[in-house]
């Protein structure tokens, strides 16, 4: 009876040990390295080949979105694109066509209504008449058609002289600039790079064992290499990669934080900490 009591007592201390064991550790807190990169760091191309006529910005610029940062050669485009609106403008032809379809519309009225009330007009030439009105109307709807495809011609000029100025997609900071004024720039090729300092995240590697537990929305504690001491910043988790990898058995997570204040530069190591008491002090 005793033996079977030992036995018992042995399963339980074992099972308690094991349960013990698969408490993930963040359960108690979990750290984890990492680095911090910005949110948004872009390089930015030409989808347009041509020459670098302007470079309206420096490196290390802070600029607004849209703002105008390369402007390419245009000055041939620009003259098309004056070409095809006065051609669209001159609406000559369509006036054209649509007072001789007046006209003959009205030749037409005349020649029915003699040849209804005295028959002094033969059918033949109000069969001819009518022909005629069919010809004036084909030939003013296809002028209709023409100034519409101008118009349509001059907006596409219009946008193919936009596509060479090369703005900027964000608020953000210039940090490389890859051509100088009277270089070629092709197209896909990176013609400046941007980055948004201002919204950050941290990436870290963890277990995949650690990371099952954290979910997207969850407050974790930052604290970023910043000089003498670390910058401590409440961030929130963004993304928990769905896939571990199979060769070192980790998961990808991102911490999205605020560093308006810039108070770090992105790029600089930094350390995560989840916990029931990782939030104090933040407050």
């Amino acid at each position: 009876m005793k033996d079977h009591r030992q036995q018992f007592q042995n399963c339980f201390v074992t099972t308690a040990l094991l349960l013990a064991l698969a408490v993930p550790a963040f359960a108690q807190g979990y750290r984890a390295e990492g680095v911090t990169e910005p949110k948004v760091d872009e390089q930015i191309s030409s989808v347009v080949r041509g020459l670098v006529g302007r470079i309206l910005v420096e490196e290390g610029q802070q600029v607004k979105k849209d703002d105008l940062i390369i402007e390419l050669r245009k000055e041939l485009e620009a003259l098309e694109t004056l070409r095809r609106k006065v051609v669209w403008e001159s609406k000559l032809e369509l006036k054209a066509a649509e007072d001789r379809l007046e006209n003959v519309k009205q030749d037409l009225d005349a020649t029915r209504r003699l040849y209804h009330s005295t028959r002094s007009i033969s059918k033949e030439k109000l069969l001819e008449k009518e022909l005629e009105f069919k010809l004036a109307l084909a030939d003013f709807e296809r002028q209709k058609v023409s100034e519409e495809l101008q118009e349509i011609e001059y907006k596409i000029s219009e946008e193919q002289l936009l596509l060479r100025e090369i703005r900027s997609p964000i608020d953000g900071v210039i940090t490389k600039l890859f051509h100088h004024v009277g270089e070629i720039a092709e197209p896909g090729q990176p013609l400046f790079r941007i980055v948004d300092t201002k919204s950050c995240q941290f990436v870290s590697h963890i277990e995949a064992r650690a990371a099952r537990s954290l979910k997207e929305g969850e407050k974790v504690r930052l604290e970023v290499e910043a000089g003498d001491k670390p910058a401590i910043f409440e961030g929130t988790i963004s993304f928990v990669s769905p896939t571990v990898d199979a060769a070192s058995g980790l998961q990808e997570i991102k911490v999205k934080f605020d560093n308006s204040k810039g108070e770090i530069r992105p790029g600089v190591a930094a350390r995560m900490f989840t916990g029931e008491k990782v939030l104090v002090g933040l407050e």
